[in-house]
């Protein structure tokens, strides 16, 4: 599995197709092994997009370093372009001396029910992806969101060291880990794919998570398997039928 991100990097997708808003408010939230999460930093970290020329898996062949680095995404894929071009681009440092308070702020509300998922090493980072076609889903609302989201799949960004893998950074300073959920605006899109190419259309909140000694429950759940899939390409299902 290559290096996780070990910094701020920018994404492969253009600004206009997602949500980008930073919040700090949030409740605490305690992780596996030991890790707990601070408040949520909401943004976009969808990495560099799939489209390939005949042959070439650009998705396979992009990493955190080197010469297929971010500061090459922009060169050794043309649909890559904002990547060196933008400069509204996720994951970012959060200056804590530039965020303004906003009273009217109130907290993500997140559905409380239980769905069935798959676990899955990409070779660049752990993905949980919610199973399709389920009676059930979680869906995400309140903070600075305006529309209510639903939850596809999550991320999990750690690094070599217990001092750094987050994707984001607060005061310049890494995390030991981040959780990204992503979700769709399902009051205006039937899916992900759809709402991916629209202004509003997708969010991520990432979970800055820092080491501790109690775990929560719920991420214990979420990473079940995790020892499983040690190799790219692996994956380990809960909750799905066959």
């Amino acid at each position: 599995m290559p290096r996780p991100p070990l910094g701020l990097q920018c994404s492969g997708h253009a600004w206009p197709p997602v949500l980008s808003v930073l919040g700090l408010q949030g409740h605490g939230l305690q992780c596996r092994s030991g890790l707990h999460a601070r408040p949520p930093v909401v943004g976009f970290t969808l990495g560099p997009p799939s489209s390939s020329p005949p042959g070439i898996d650009w998705s396979q062949w992009w990493t955190y370093d080197g010469i297929s680095g971010p500061r090459f995404w922009g060169v050794i894929n043309p649909a890559w372009g904002m990547c060196r071009e933008g400069r509204r681009q996720s994951p970012i440092n959060v200056d804590p001396k530039t965020l303004l308070f906003d009273p009217n702020l109130t907290p993500f509300t997140l559905d409380k029910v239980t769905v069935g998922g798959e676990l899955v090493n990409t070779g660049h980072s752990v993905e949980w992806r919610a199973a399709p076609d389920v009676p059930h889903t979680v869906n995400v609302s309140g903070g600075p969101l305006s529309y209510a989201y639903t939850v596809t799949h999550a991320r999990l960004h750690f690094g070599e060291r217990d001092q750094q893998g987050s994707e984001h950074l607060l005061d310049n300073k890494a995390f030991p880990a981040e959780l990204q959920l992503y979700g769709y605006n399902s009051q205006l899109y039937r899916n992900f794919s759809q709402a991916s190419g629209q202004v509003y259309g997708v969010v991520g909140i990432a979970l800055l998570i820092q080491l501790g000694e109690r775990m929560t429950p719920e991420l214990r759940v979420l990473l079940e398997g995790l020892d499983t899939i040690t190799y790219g390409g692996k994956s380990f299902r809960r909750g799905v039928k066959d």
